[in-house]
This record gives C-alpha cells, sequence and structure tokens, in this order.
C-alpha cells in the first residue's frame, strides 16, 4: 500500500474497526439471550474474555504469523510483538482492523458450546484458534493483502474471499464443530429413544438487540475490507442490507411452513445466514443477486440445522448453521454471481467455482480437523466439559460463584424435597421473573395439596379395591371397598404379605414364587385377567388384578387394583355357549348347502340327458307327416321338453355361480348384431299379444371385447321376462354411452316395457333364487323365478349391478351398466351407412301412431342418411306426402291390434294410394299376417341393415316413379294436420320418455 494514504481512507478504516470491536457487543447479547438464565454470566464473560485473549495472541504472534511482517520499516524484524515504532499510520490502522477481525472469528466458538464447557477449557480453545487455526489460513487467503510477506497461495489461484465468510465465519463455525463433538450434547436435549427436545432461551429480547447490533457493525465488517472509502462502499451497504434482510424474510417463510409459527431465535439466525452469506462476495454481485445469496443463505442454514438435530450435534445457538453452512454458500456464490472484470482473478466461471470449492475443501481439513484432533487430545489430559451437578446448577454458580435468585429458588426447592412437607413454600422475590416463577410455584402447590385431598376422597369411595405394598411384598394400605372386597376389617391385614390375597395356582405355590410372579415386570405394569382372590372366610371369587410400579425417591412400592368380575366371568360363559350352539348351526347350515349344490348339479345333468334325447326325437316326428292331432301332441311334448330344458340350463347355471365356477370367456363380438338377434328372438313368443319391440341404440363401436354368451343371456332373460308380464304396449331395448375413451367404452343397458309392473315390497324379492314376485301371474306364463336371479349374478360376474325401477300398472325398467375393451373391427369391407343408401339425402315418410316407436324408427332412417318426416296416422301422411314432393320412400307401421279399425284402412289408404310412385315398406312383427298393397316389408325391430338391403331392391323402382303431383290428388286430399317432420340437419331424435320420472342406471 502506498505510504500516503488520504486521511479520509484512515478514518473510515479506523470507524469499521470500531464497528467490528462492537460486533463483540452484538455477540455477548445474541449468546446470552439465546442460553438459559442459570449459564447467562458465564456466556457473557465468555465473549468479554475471548477479545482479550485473541487480540493480545494476535498482537504476540497472529500478525506475524498472517501477514510476515506488520508493515514495511517496522523494528520487529521477524513481525512478531510488532512495536510499530517508525512505521506509516496505515500499517497501524490495518493491524487494528484485523485484530478485530480476529476477535470476531473467535466469538463464534462461544455460542454453540455454551452451558457445557468448562470456562478455563474455552480460554485454550480460543488460544488455538487465534494463535493456530485462525492465523494460518488467514495467511494462504490474505497473506499478501498490504503488500504483506505472506504467501496468499490460495489468493494465488485465483480464490476470492472479500472479508470472510470463509476465513472469519467459516474457520470459527468448523472450530465449533469440532468442539461441540468432542464435549457432546447438553443433558436432557436428546433423550434416549426420544425426540430432541428445544432449549429455550431465557432472554430473547436480549438476543434480537444483540442481532441487530451485529447487523450494524456488519457494515464496517464488509465495507471496511475493501480498506479505501470509494464508489464500491455504497453497493457493498447495499448488498449486505438486502442479503440480511432477504435471509430474515426467508426464514420466517421457512419457520411458518416448517413449524407452522415464527420462532424468534430461527428468524434471528435467518438474517444472520443471510449477512454470512454475502460477506465474500459483497463487493461484486448485484442487488438482485444479493437478495437470493441471502434467502438462500438462510435456507441452507434450516436444512443444516435439521441435519444437526438428527444427528444428534448440540449447537446451543445454530452457530455452525449460520456460520459454517452459510459462509460456504457465500464463498461458492462468488463464482455463480460475482461479475469477472470485478473479481479480477482472469478465470472462467467454472474455474472460479471450482476454485472457490478447492478453498472451501482446504478450510474444512484445517479448521475441523486441526481442531479436532488438538482438542481431542487436550480433553483426555485436560477434561474441556463440565460435571453433570455442575451443568445442573448452572456455570453461574459453579464457574463463577456468581449466585442469583433463580439459585435460591432451586435451594429452596431441594429442601422442600427432602423433608417432604408440602405446606412449606419458596421465597417470592419481587418484581422479577424468578420471582414470578416462584410465586406459580407456590400456587401449583396449593393446588397439589387439593388434588390430594381430592384423590385421597376418590380412593375411599372407590367401588374397585386399591391395594398398595412395597418391594418386600408386605401391605402397607388398603382402601374401603378393598378390606370389603376381602372380607377383613381396617388396619387388621397391613404388614401382612399380600400373597394371601392374590395367591393363585398360576403363580406357584410358594410365597416367594407368588410375589415374583406378581412383580415381574417392567414400570409398564402387569395385568392378571383370570387370577382368584382370596377372601378372609377362605372364599374366592375371580377378578381382575393390575399392579403398577410406583418409583418414591430411590426406592419403590406397587399399586394393586382390583376389579370383581363375577358377573363378568357368568355372561362370558353364557356368550360362548351361544357362540359355539351358532358355530354348530353354521357348519350344519354350509354341509346342506354344500349338499343341495351337489344334489342340483347332479340331477341337473342326469335330467338334461334324457331330455336332449326328447327334443331330439321330437324334431324328427316334426319333421315327419303326421295327422293333427298327432302334430298337435308333438308339438306339446316339444314345448314341455323346452321348458322342462330351460329350468335345467338354469339351475346348472346357478349352481356353477353359486360355487364361483363361474368363467367369463373375453372374446371380440359385434355388439349390435347381439342386441338385435336377442330381440328377434322374441317374436316366436309373442302369440296374440299387442307388443312393439324397439330398439334404441347409440352410435357405437361395431367390434368390442366381452364375454357375448353371458351378455346374450342376461338380455334374452330380460327380455323374456318383459314378454311374460306385459300383454300390450312397447318393450324397449335402449343402450346408452356413458363413458368412451380410446380404449374402452362403458354402455348402460336398459330394458323397459309396459307390463304389470311391481311394487316396492316385489322388487326387493324380484332377483331372489325360485321367487315369484306375483304367484298368479306366474302360473299364467309359466317361470321358475330363476331368470332374474340368474340375471343379476352373471351382471356381477362381469363386473356390473343389475338394478329394477317398476310401478305397479305403469311397467318395469331392468338396467346395468357393463365395461367393454375395444376391438379391431370384426366386420370388413363395410360402407358407411348413407354411402350405400341410394335413398340418401332424400325424405323418408313414417306412418306409426305410437310415438316411442316412430322416433326409434326415425333415428334409424337419420343413421342412413334420409331425412326422417312422422305421421301419426295415414291421413295425415298422405297430406304430409302432398305437401312435400320430396318424399320417395314409405314407412308404414302395421299393428295388429286393430286389423279392421280405422287405423288400418287408413293404413291401407296410402299404401294404395301412393304406391306404384312412391316406394312402401311395411314394418310388421308378425310376417304370415301382413296385409298387401306394399313393395316389401321388414320385421321389427328394424335395423340400419335391413333398412339398406331392402332399399338397395327397391331402388330399381325409381327409374319409372311418377312424380306425386301427377296421381291427380292435390285437389282430394285434406291439408296436412298432424305432420311431425323432424329439424333438418338434427344428429337424432330425442331420447325415449322412460316409464319412470328418472333413468334406472
Amino acid at each position: 500500500m502506498s505510504e500516503h494514504k488520504d486521511t479520509i481512507d484512515l478514518v473510515w478504516i479506523l470507524a469499521c474497526a470500531c464497528l467490528v470491536f462492537v460486533m463483540q457487543a452484538g455477540f455477548l447479547c445474541l449468546e446470552s439471550g439465546l442460553t438459559r438464565a442459570k449459564n447467562s454470566i458465564n456466556v457473557a464473560v465468555k465473549n468479554f474474555t475471548d477479545l482479550g485473549v485473541s487480540i493480545m495472541l494476535f498482537w504476540c504472534i497472529g500478525f506475524g504469523i498472517m501477514f510476515g511482517s506488520c508493515a514495511p520499516g517496522t523494528t520487529s524484524g521477524a513481525g512478531l510483538f510488532p512495536t510499530f515504532a517508525g512505521v506509516d499510520s496505515w500499517s497501524v490502522c490495518f493491524f487494528l482492523f484485523q485484530a478485530m477481525f480476529c476477535g470476531t472469528a473467535t466469538s463464534i466458538i462461544s455460542g454453540a458450546v455454551a452451558e457445557r464447557m468448562r470456562f478455563s477449557a474455552y480460554i485454550v480453545v480460543a488460544i488455538v484458534m487465534s494463535g493456530f487455526i485462525y492465523v494460518l489460513f488467514g495467511r494462504w487467503v490474505w497473506g499478501d493483502v498490504n503488500g504483506g510477506a505472506g504467501s496468499g497461495w490460495l489468493r494465488a489461484l485465483g480464490f476470492v474471499d472479500l472479508a470472510g465468510s470463509s476465513v472469519v465465519h467459516s474457520v470459527g463455525g468448523w472450530v465449533a464443530l469440532a468442539a461441540i463433538l468432542v464435549i457432546g450434547p447438553r443433558h436432557g436435549r436428546f433423550p434416549e429413544n426420544g425426540v430432541p427436545q428445544r432449549i429455550q432461551g431465557h432472554n430473547l429480547p436480549l438476543a434480537i438487540i444483540g442481532a441487530l447490533l451485529l447487523w450494524l457493525c456488519w457494515f464496517g465488517f464488509n465495507s471496511g475490507s475493501v480498506f479505501v472509502l470509494d464508489h464500491r462502499v455504497p453497493v457493498i451497504l447495499v448488498n449486505t442490507l438486502l442479503a440480511g434482510v432477504a435471509g430474515m424474510i426467508a426464514a420466517m417463510v421457512l419457520c411458518r411452513r416448517i413449524h407452522g409459527r415464527v420462532r424468534v431465535e430461527l428468524v434471528i439466525n435467518g438474517a444472520l445466514a443471510g449477512l454470512v452469506a454475502i460477506t465474500a462476495n459483497c463487493h461484486a454481485v448485484t442487488a438482485v443477486a444479493a437478495v437470493i445469496i441471502g434467502g438462500i443463505g438462510a435456507g441452507v442454514m434450516f436444512l443444516t440445522l435439521q441435519l444437526l438435530e438428527r444427528l444428534r450435534i448440540d449447537d446451543a445457538i445454530g452457530a455452525v448453521p449460520v456460520h459454517v453452512a452459510a459462509g460456504i454458500w457465500g464463498t461458492i456464490a462468488v463464482a455463480l454471481f460475482g461479475a469477472p472484470d470485478i473479481l479480477g482473478t482472469g478465470l472462467p466461471w467454472v474455474s472460479q467455482l471450482l476454485v472457490q470449492l478447492f478453498g472451501v475443501l482446504i478450510c474444512f481439513l484445517w479448521a475441523f480437523g486441526g481442531a479436532y484432533v488438538v482438542l481431542l487430545v487436550i480433553n483426555r489430559r485436560f477434561p474441556l466439559r463440565v460435571t453433570a451437578e455442575a451443568e445442573a446448577v448452572g456455570l453461574n454458580v459453579t464457574e463463577h460463584a456468581a449466585s442469583t435468585d433463580l439459585l435460591d429458588f432451586l435451594s429452596a426447592i431441594d429442601q422442600q424435597a427432602n423433608t417432604g412437607d408440602l405446606n412449606v413454600r419458596v421465597p417470592v422475590e419481587p418484581f422479577t421473573e424468578v420471582g414470578h416463577i416462584a410465586r406459580h410455584y407456590n400456587t401449583l402447590m396449593d393446588a397439589l395439596q387439593e388434588t390430594l385431598i381430592n384423590t385421597d376422597a376418590i380412593v375411599k369411595n372407590l367401588h374397585d379395591g386399591i391395594v398398595t405394598f412395597g418391594a418386600d411384598g408386605r401391605i402397607t394400605s388398603m382402601n374401603p371397598a378393598a378390606t370389603t372386597l376381602f372380607c377383613y376389617q381396617s388396619g387388621e391385614i397391613e404388614g401382612k404379605s399380600v400373597t394371601i390375597l392374590f395367591g393363585d395356582a398360576r403363580t406357584n405355590s410358594t410365597a416367594s414364587n407368588a410375589l415374583t410372579a406378581l412383580t415381574d415386570f417392567e414400570d409398564t405394569g402387569k395385568t392378571f385377567d383370570n387370577l382368584h382372590g382370596k377372601r378372609s372366610d377362605g372364599r374366592t371369587f375371580p377378578m381382575k388384578l393390575t399392579i403398577t410400579r410406583c418409583k418414591l425417591r430411590q426406592s419403590h412400592f406397587y399399586t394393586a387394583l382390583v376389579h370383581d368380575i363375577t358377573h363378568q366371568k357368568t355372561a362370558e360363559d353364557n356368550l360362548n355357549n351361544a357362540l359355539r350352539d351358532s358355530e354348530n348351526l353354521r357348519q350344519l347350515a354350509e354341509a346342506a348347502n354344500t349338499t343341495k349344490s351337489q344334489f342340483l348339479a347332479n340331477m341337473s345333468h342326469e335330467l338334461r340327458t334324457p331330455l336332449n334325447g326328447i327334443i331330439g326325437f321330437t324334431e324328427l316326428l316334426l319333421a315327419d307327416e303326421l295327422s293333427g292331432e298327432q302334430r298337435e301332441a308333438v308339438n306339446v311334448i316339444e314345448s314341455c321338453s323346452g321348458n322342462l330344458l330351460s329350468l335345467v340350463n338354469n339351475i346348472l347355471d346357478l349352481t356353477t355361480i353359486e360355487s364361483e365356477r363361474m368363467e367369463v370367456d373375453m372374446v371380440p363380438f359385434d355388439l349390435t348384431d347381439l342386441v338385435y338377434e336377442c330381440t328377434a328372438c322374441l317374436f316366436e313368443t309373442l302369440g296374440e299379444k299387442d307388443l312393439d319391440i324397439l330398439v334404441d341404440m347409440d352410435d357405437i363401436p361395431l367390434a368390442v371385447i366381452g364375454d357375448p354368451v353371458r351378455l346374450r343371456q342376461v338380455l334374452s332373460n330380460l327380455l323374456d321376462n318383459a314378454v311374460k308380464f306385459t300383454d300390450a304396449g312397447e318393450i324397449i331395448t335402449e343402450v346408452r354411452t356413458t363413458r368412451d375413451t380410446a380404449s374402452e367404452i362403458t354402455l348402460s343397458f336398459s330394458i323397459r316395457d309396459t307390463g304389470i309392473g311391481m311394487d316396492d315390497v316385489q322388487q326387493k324379492l324380484a332377483f331372489d333364487s325360485f321367487t315369484q314376485v306375483d304367484g298368479s301371474t306366474t302360473r299364467k306364463v309359466g317361470g321358475t323365478g330363476l331368470g332374474l336371479a340368474i340375471s343379476r349374478r352373471l351382471v356381477e360376474c362381469l363386473r356390473g349391478e343389475l338394478t329394477v325401477r317398476s310401478q305397479p300398472s305403469q311397467g318395469s325398467c331392468f338396467a346395468f351398466q357393463l365395461t367393454f375393451t375395444r376391438a379391431e373391427s370384426i366386420i370388413t369391407g363395410a360402407e358407411p351407412t348413407a354411402a350405400r343408401n341410394p335413398f340418401a339425402g332424400e325424405s323418408c315418410l313414417i306412418v306409426d301412431s305410437h310415438s316411442n316407436s316412430s322416433r326409434v324408427t326415425a333415428s334409424i332412417v337419420q343413421r342412413c342418411g334420409m331425412q326422417p318426416i312422422i305421421a301419426t296416422n295415414g291421413n295425415d301422411g298422405l297430406n304430409a306426402c302432398r305437401g312435400n314432393p320430396d318424399i320417395t320412400l314409405v314407412l308404414v307401421d302395421v299393428r295388429k291390434s286393430d286389423p279392421n279399425g280405422q287405423a288400418f284402412r287408413e293404413q291401407q289408404n296410402i299404401l294404395s294410394v301412393v304406391g306404384g310412385s312412391i316406394a312402401t315398406i311395411m314394418l310388421v312383427a308378425d310376417p304370415s299376417s301382413r296385409p298387401g298393397g306394399a313393395d316389401d316389408y321388414l320385421l321389427k325391430p328394424i335395423r340400419c341393415e335391413k333398412l339398406l338391403s331392402r332399399l338397395v331392391t327397391l331402388s330399381v323402382k325409381r327409374e319409372a316413379q311418377p312424380s306425386f303431383s301427377s296421381l291427380g290428388l292435390e285437389h282430394t286430399l285434406p291439408v296436412p294436420r298432424h305432420g311431425l317432420p323432424l329439424a333438418a340437419g338434427s344428429a337424432r331424435p330425442q331420447p325415449l320418455t322412460n316409464i319412470s320420472e328418472s333413468r334406472q342406471i
């Protein structure tokens, strides 16, 4: 440095040195406030004396070791014991500033080892730190600062640490960690097999004052490290301020998130961690970087604190997380955030980062490793830790003989404990915290006496017996309930062995063995559930005995709680007898059920074989020529055989399901074909019933993977059930999509009829096996009562649930949901429906008096690519044809309910009028009874594929069709009144109305 320093720079460095000196006051307040009152004086004295020891050693040898010589021209040739005679003022200021740094580094150790290290041992640690460890590492980093002769080899590599994140803080923290590892944790901090206990400081406001003093002095600590008052100082001051604030805010956020509340000591340490982190890089980073560095500094402090607790390392005030963890982060942040032109090392950031990490490693190896070895050796010859008794009393008294009101309070409590006199009260020192505690202690003793009185009253009036006895087994007391229970007089049995009350065959025969059995347990206690107590007259009674060991000073005694369980044992015996009877009945029921299943299975198989023969020969007979009477008899045989075979099959299915041997065969199949096949099979069983069989399906994939056999069986059973109990109206099979993904589709199936319906009681019985909800109706239509039961079991096997919703005289709706896996199409070469329709894009008239039936037909017509128009009768259909010349196809629904009535004549009328000019198709349920007059017919329920095949056949007629106007009917037909054309472009008709108010799925 130049010998002619500016006076302002000298004043500035002296002011900064004074601020660093005041940091000792900050450490003193902080550490004293964060420790317990019984050790506060000891902590304060350590902070006060380590300053003197460290500065004296730094003057004697430290300054010379660290910088090689005190300054050019010194009279001390080796730089030891510098006299500063004849040297420039700047060198003296430099010594003063560096001496304060040495004292700061040493004070870090005091808080970490607080409350358990001897005062003399701490002085030894301060000597090792300030005279040996600190000055050598400082020489490696700062040795060539101020033109000194020190090597500064880390600095020569490019290592940057402006104000000492590593040189001061990490070195002090590493030595502190070595010390606390050697001396161990405070008593009670880490209980064995327990969670770490938090030891609260006695004066948190004092600790906050200490933190503020440190924050203020940190401005001189960082800005003084540039040794001049230039343009860098304001930047350093602002960065120091922002990093501390960021650390404090980050600590508050982390406290709230981790602990649920803001802990004062952690907020203080968060701000200090931010200040430590910015110390190495405050001259070379931006304000934004300073905020980031400070916030992360608080975060690494939190992580390190949790790590120390997990490793059961006791740092009294958190000095290691603050100074080591944040110091390491601040040193690394030099490479991450520092401006290269300001750092002046000429290294790229990756090389700079490696150099910083290398410096951190050297600091750890030297400061921690060297200190740990030295302190471990010293501790073997000269114990560093105080005794357990001294730690319990407090270091204020044991180390400095400084009595306090707290010590007086503890002495009074000890005296009271020794005498056992609960009437004694401790003295109260007014206007002090300890006096406040003493007042509450006396209040607690008053409450304790009151509680003992109440407890004594409870014990005397308790219905259970209480017997106390000593370690030798002799009875010391019995409450009134115990004397009554064992039939003794008060005071009659005291002093006798407890085995005369609790002796039992389970506790061996001799009294000593019995006592050992009663008292052989841990402190948690022991319970005997089946002992027998002995009364004075020799009678015994069952009891529940709970024995607890109670400690009294150095001895212990036992308390036995006796509960007479005579009534309980009687009730248990009765219950056990009932359970045994119940188990026997259950086993008999299971055996009967197994026998029933085996019988049904055997009989069903035995019946099926001859039935197959009967049915086969019946079919052969029907193929021959028979007389009318013979054919009628054979038909009866065939019908009865089919019914019996159906019953046998149902019994076999039920037996298989109940034995849990039902297997689901997952194969690809056409779901649409399956639904229509099940519906088409009904027409053979309709007889003379006036029923419409409708299918209302969403557009669903042609190919799915499932069990078509089981699904066909369920649908067939439900449809057959609907036909049995419905004489007129309609049966609608509805399939809706409820969930559709790329790989799966969930469909809702419902079978709705307009039959006799069921009340609430019948609905509950509908799915029971061999149960008929209506005996009279069943006798008329037939049935075994197994169809619905098997259907529900099959749906459950397919991972669905079959439900029913019904109202009397309004029909029933059976519904379930199943999920299928999509499969690649099993129908190949099929063109789109509309593309294969020669009538696509044209209008189709639907003549149907039933709204549900007409809407389903309209939906199919739309899927075929045509525009449906609905008419409710023949006259309205003619009017619609007159008003819409675009109609090229007429679908007429012919019903058997009125073959000779008005509706039938109107249908015949429209067929005769438009026939030959417009393609006409009849929709019939029975092909044998269809009337003439139409081009073709379709069996209901109709399907797109069936309709398309008819339309292709009829398309040739379009070549010769005359226009409707040429028929000369414009003036003979009335104006349309009831035509119901659908809106153009609609995707499908509205959903059919359910027989009940809500859907059943």
